[in-house]
């Protein structure tokens, strides 16, 4: 005994042009319901910019203020013990040597970022 099943009736099978029509539907269907997820999504996502931005601007901006403050004790401190002037002058001259040294490691970075693209 055979206990495959019969094959399908030809006359109740779909035509080409109806399986086609049928993909293309479903594909565009597929993709409006990925739109309106990713819609959702970024709504969701967008809502909490606002705050994250205004929480890492007040963190930078207190980051600079107890810089100021780390600089002008450093100053007053080294001032008690060799004079204010040279202590102002000392604190400056250390500061610029800092922002030179950072300039130059962002300067190679930038170079890096934006540099010619090399064939494998």
């Amino acid at each position: 005994m055979d206990t495959r099943p019969p094959p399908p009736d030809a006359a109740d099978a779909p035509g080409v042009r109806e399986m086609i029509s049928r993909l293309v539907d479903d594909t565009a269907g597929y993709a409006r319901a990925e739109m309106d997820y990713l819609k959702a999504e970024l709504g969701d996502r967008s809502s909490h910019i606002g705050p994250a931005l205004g929480l890492f601007g007040a963190a930078i901006a207190l980051a600079l203020a107890l810089l100021v403050a780390l600089i002008v004790g450093l100053t007053i401190w080294l001032g008690e013990a060799i004079g204010l002037g040279w202590s102002i002058l000392i604190v400056t001259f250390l500061g610029a040597i800092g922002v030179w040294l950072l300039a130059i490691i962002g300067s190679a970075h930038i170079k890096r970022a934006f540099r010619p693209w090399e064939k494998p």
